[in-house]
């Protein structure tokens, strides 16, 4: 992993000033996987809260697919804005602004009595909530760690994870307790705790370590790489934007924008992007289209539930066994995650073509386990590639998420329509993860021969 150090000289004596690698770090961490249970692992139990709620005026499954789409939509594309913002203010005022925009959304919630309402309040202000506080922890949590990232995101992720598979029994029991609205109010309980997370994500420059390092101060000098900050006045550390490398003061926040931005432009940034954006996308459209096909081939609820459980089971214990894993290997992100996506595709073609109960059972926890490396390492491959630009990468990354999003959802669409097959519309899916594998080999190819 690309280290986040910057050296400094101060009244000749040459420091390395580094990640904390931990400190407040750890309630860096902390407040991120608070952030995922406050605001999208509800939406696990969304269907379950929301059903009678929408049949109530005609079309429950219409209502849910739709308020869904637009959460995820408008969280997708607010990073065009929080790229902007992140440039031009703290990542600790950019979650506050998301913790308002979802607090609002919550509170609305409560007194909505129709579809209208429901779009606005949870898909859009929500929406909206979700597209700032995401990419603004993620970026806080890339500034406090280097060494450690690997293991803290793992962390991070399983406890998110533990929060998916829990909330449907907890919807479940706050409907029996609370009723509708009573369920509602514990909600937007939830989405208070925004306010604490926000708060929580201080500049990193308050905590940055400077650790001294012995190299010939006149090379140093004569430097011109701009990760050498030459100083003589005090042994205070240089001011510098959160979510930034250390940039010169001349460099004014249009130049900045422009030049993040200019990630559009690097061919290498475009295949990075739209390839994990397709690999997450054939992720997260595959596990609500299991239940679908596993009723047309006559499996029962019960032998659904049970390749449910295991496909999520193997998820939450192979996040734990990553997390492990990291406390004593450093492993390559971007190689692992495409290692995933090519046995995905494998597996879920063999899964599709053979029809037992066991058969799919076993492939079921073979395809959980992968999706634990899809889903967690989106983030650290983004940081493994970008370290120094990490905010406006994953800003941009959400975008293309959110135009893959649309474009596959539009042909899954058209291919369901025209053929009534969910098989048909799974083996698309396997597609996305397959032309993500090729480009990604492609680029690794053309990167050998031009050494």
């Amino acid at each position: 992993m690309t280290q986040k150090c910057k050296k400094i000289i101060i009244d000749d004596v040459a420091y390395e000033v580094v990640p904390p690698d931990g400190g407040w770090g750890y309630l860096v961490a902390l407040a991120t996987t608070v952030m995922y249970l406050s605001t999208v692992v509800p939406i696990a139990g969304f269907g379950i809260i929301f059903k009678d709620f929408f049949a109530s005026f005609g079309d429950e499954t219409r209502g849910i697919t739709l308020t869904n789409s637009i959460f995820n939509t408008v969280s997708f594309f607010m990073g065009l804005v929080t790229n902007i913002l992140l440039i031009k203010i703290s990542y600790r005022k950019v979650a506050l602004l998301g913790s308002m925009c979802h607090i609002i959304g919550t509170v609305g919630t409560i007194f909505i009595t129709n579809l209208p309402g429901s779009i606005l309040f949870i898909g859009i202000f929500q929406g909206m909530g979700f597209g700032l506080l995401q990419p603004a922890a993620l970026s806080a949590f890339n500034e406090y760690f280097d060494k450690r990232l690997q293991l803290w995101i793992s962390i991070s992720q399983t406890g998110m994870v533990i929060g998916y598979m829990s909330m449907p029994f907890f919807s479940t029991w706050s409907l029996s307790f609370f009723g509708f609205r009573g369920t509602l109010l514990v909600l937007m309980g939830l989405s208070l705790l925004t306010l604490p997370v926000a708060l929580t994500l201080q500049p990193v420059k308050q905590h940055l370590k400077m650790i001294r390092i012995h190299e010939d101060i006149e090379m140093l000098y004569a430097n011109s790489d701009d990760d050498i900050i030459k100083t003589k006045m005090n042994k205070e550390l240089p001011e510098n934007d959160d979510n930034e490398e250390l940039k010169s003061e001349k460099q004014t926040i249009c130049h900045q924008i422009r030049n993040s931005f200019g990630l559009l432009m690097d061919p290498k940034y475009l295949n990075l992007s739209i390839g994990l954006a397709l690999c997450f996308t054939a992720d997260i459209a595959f596990y609500p289209i299991i239940p679908l096909v596993l009723a047309h081939l006559n499996y029962t609820n019960s032998e659904i539930a049970a390749m449910m459980s295991v496909y999520f089971g193997a998820d939450l214990l192979a996040r734990i066994g990553l997390s492990l894993v990291s406390v004593c290997v450093v492993y390559k992100s971007r190689r692992l995650f495409y290692a995933a996506a090519l046995l995905s595709s494998i597996f879920r073609i063999g899964w599709l073509t053979y029809d037992s109960f066991w058969w799919k059972t076993v492939i079921m926890a073979v395809l959980g386990t992968l999706r634990c490396f899809i889903e967690t390492l989106v983030s650290l491959v983004i940081s493994e590639e970008y370290p120094d630009r990490f905010s406006s990468a994953f800003s941009l990354y959400m975008v293309a998420n959110g135009s893959t999003c649309l474009i596959c959802g539009a042909i899954m669409n058209y291919i369901k329509y025209s053929t009534s097959s969910d098989i048909i519309t799974c083996h698309v899916l396997t597609a996305a993860f397959l032309i993500s594998v090729t480009s990604w080999s492609v680029e690794w190819c053309i990167r050998e021969k031009k050494k």
